[in-house]
């Protein structure tokens, strides 16, 4: 089974310009400089798919990205707007591995997500 890793902030709660959450605000992700789709992760390793919608108060659920992959990543609001700042190209996920990585394990991620 493949490992990923947690998308920094492991809960989401972004902004739009005027600093209102965007209940229904959706990521979208692409592979690094395309328009190729690509999926994330949830804490077990199942695809979200390559769209993860926020809930009615804004927050999304924790996404994993694949280290493997360089990411694309887009922010809209639920009309598809994107939103200031995005999309953001040539995000990569910090590996596994612990703090000799620079990463975090999975011991450590399940403690900030019960946190």
């Amino acid at each position: 089974m493949a490992s990923y890793t947690l998308m920094p902030y492991p809960v989401q709660t972004p902004i739009d310009a005027a600093a209102a959450v965007l209940p229904g605000g959706i990521f979208k992700f692409y592979l690094a400089g395309t328009t190729t789709p690509t999926p994330v992760y949830d804490k077990n390793g199942a695809s979200l798919g390559t769209t993860v919608t926020a809930d009615a108060n804004g927050q999304f659920v924790p996404i994993f990205l694949d280290p493997a992959i360089t990411y694309k990543i887009d922010l809209t609001d639920s009309d598809g707007v994107s939103q200031t700042n995005y999309p953001v190209d040539n995000v990569t996920a910090v590996p596994l591995g612990g703090s000799a990585a620079g990463g975090l394990d999975i011991i450590q991620i399940e403690a900030l997500l019960a946190g």
